[in-house]
């Protein structure tokens, strides 16, 4: 079988999607944070890229509505944020 970036990229959003399918509300969001901030400080480094990449994306979003407006909202003010100052996250 050959290695297929986009395919192994749909499947980790698929999972990250389902988790959050099943568990946005009570501790699941912060649960899932707690683990990934206690992953190998690269991997912390890595999953921090993911995160602001999703925030950037949001924040661009050309079709919003009330189920992702706050989040909209909320993404336009941190890139508006992170804009004022580079991000510093070296792969070391």
């Amino acid at each position: 079988m050959s290695y297929n970036p986009k395919t192994e990229v749909e499947q980790a959003a698929r999972q990250v999607s389902d988790y959050i399918n099943h568990h946005t509300w009570g501790e699941g969001p912060k649960a899932l944070a707690k683990e990934l901030a206690n992953d190998h400080p690269t991997l912390q480094q890595g999953i921090m890229r993911v995160c602001l990449a999703f925030i950037r994306e949001m924040a661009a979003k050309q079709y919003v509505d009330a189920r992702n407006e706050g989040s909209h909202e909320v993404a336009k003010r941190i890139v508006a944020m992170l804009d004022a100052e580079p991000e510093r996250l070296p792969f070391i």
